[in-house]
């Protein structure tokens, strides 16, 4: 299996979102404090959407024979300035989809 790990497009958000709903429901089983609203995609997509625009959102996606099978959004930040290291990123998802984990490509 030869994945490519690359940086999202716009064309990926419907993919994104999909694969979101997937994560959610998974949790939504095991807790039902995880249960989507009715709008929660929607919600979700303008998030991706507007993280493209950011400079300190990043959005990567997983692709095995043009499919995407995993996302990741993570952003960096900045410590208050009496910290010797700068910045710090923040992994907000890691997700992939059913058929694909323990593959690796979450590494």
């Amino acid at each position: 299996m030869k994945c490519i790990i690359k940086p999202a497009t716009q064309s990926d958000v419907k993919s994104i979102v999909d694969l979101w709903k997937e994560m959610f429901d998974f949790h939504r089983e095991r807790d039902k404090h995880f249960t989507r609203s009715g709008i929660a995609h929607e919600n979700y997509k303008k998030r991706i959407i507007e993280s493209f625009t950011s400079k300190d959102f990043y959005i990567l996606v997983a692709e095995v024979n043009k499919a995407i099978v995993g996302y990741c959004l993570a952003s960096i930040a900045k410590y208050p300035p009496f910290f010797e290291v700068e910045n710090y990123g923040t992994i907000f998802d890691l997700v992939v989809t059913r058929d694909y984990r323990k593959e690796g490509i979450g590494e």
